[in-house]
């Protein structure tokens, strides 16, 4: 894959705090990447000054192989964004917004600017004047101007805050549309986990100024919770159903709460199944009285294990 943004060792202090400690960390063309951490941890700080709104101490940032310190503009002219709540002039309609903008950047014509509105869904609103736009909508606008230049990188910070659940899904869509219809490299910081779940191909967690981890979201659940399927199964012979589980089948049992119930732990990739595992049981003549899968954990239960390891546990 295609390297879009790269950042190398970088440090930040601000004041006499240092807040971004040797992070490093490169994000691809065409993908998602979800930037989460807790309160504090440093996600904004990288964020500012990747797109240039603050300086960097110490470390590399190139986008698309263009050094933002040896090359600023350049490398600007490469990258979108919206770090807080996205400007606009109210008493114009989106698409006048939108025209005002492309003044601004170069080889942004009509087709360019009908193309991005398609792209963000406000098609059969960008007319009207932004001040009757919904918090969504003014949402997808500032993507859309952020987007008209046909930047390599879109950089958002926590771009869901405040909006509903329909607003939350409808921009999830658009920027899942952008990384792959326009090849962009599109970095999203949130502190809402599920979303980050739907949406990122790949997820970075930073806790404390530091790189903790750079994954999949699939192999950051693995790492943190195995790749088994985990079962309760309780019996009338709880101690003889894990006697004969454990001789008969390649998978974990034991008994837990007391011997109240039996823990079966299958790896997904195994051939052994719980129908097979109840058939032995009732076979042997245990009668099964319940048996519930465990829910299966999510990203933010990953995160959580992950970032209370550095001392925090704040979703942000």
């Amino acid at each position: 894959m295609e390297t879009a943004l790269k950042i190398e060792h970088l440090n930040k202090t601000l004041g006499k705090k240092q807040i971004l400690h040797d992070v490093s960390f490169e994000t691809y063309k065409g993908e998602v990447f979800g930037f989460l951490g807790p309160n504090g941890a440093g996600k904004t700080t990288t964020i500012k000054i990747a797109v240039g709104m603050l300086f960097l101490d110490e470390g590399e940032i190139s986008i698309c192989g263009v050094d933002i310190k040896k090359n600023f503009e350049d490398a600007m002219s490469l990258v979108g964004g919206i770090v807080e709540n996205p400007e606009m002039y109210k008493e114009l309609s989106g698409m006048d917004n939108l025209k005002q903008y492309a003044r601004m950047r170069k080889g942004v014509d009509q087709e360019r600017i009908d193309r991005v509105v398609e792209i963000v869904g406000l098609s059969n609103r960008i007319n009207d004047k932004v001040k009757k736009y919904s918090l969504g909508m003014r949402q997808r606008l500032g993507v859309a101007q952020a987007i008209l230049h046909r930047p390599e990188v879109l950089i958002l910070d926590e771009p869901t805050n405040g909006l509903d659940p329909a607003g939350i899904k409808g921009l999830r869509n658009v920027l899942i549309r952008i990384a792959h219809e326009e090849n962009c490299s599109v970095i999203v910081s949130s502190h809402l986990m599920s979303e980050m779940e739907l949406m990122c191909d790949r997820v970075g967690i930073i806790a404390n100024g530091k790189m903790l981890a750079i994954k999949q979201i699939d192999e950051f659940k693995e790492e943190a919770f195995g790749n088994s399927l985990k079962y309760s199964v309780v019996t009338a012979d709880n101690d003889k159903a894990m006697q004969l589980i454990t001789s008969k089948f390649d998978v974990e049992a034991k008994l837990s709460g007391d011997g109240i119930k039996v823990e079966v732990s299958i790896p997904k990739e195994s051939d052994v199944k719980i129908s097979g595992i109840n058939r032995a049981l009732i076979e042997d003549g245990i009668d099964i009285e319940t048996v519930v899968q465990e829910e299966s954990r999510s990203l933010e239960d990953a995160f959580i294990q992950l970032t209370a390891q550095e001392g925090g546990n704040q979703i942000a």
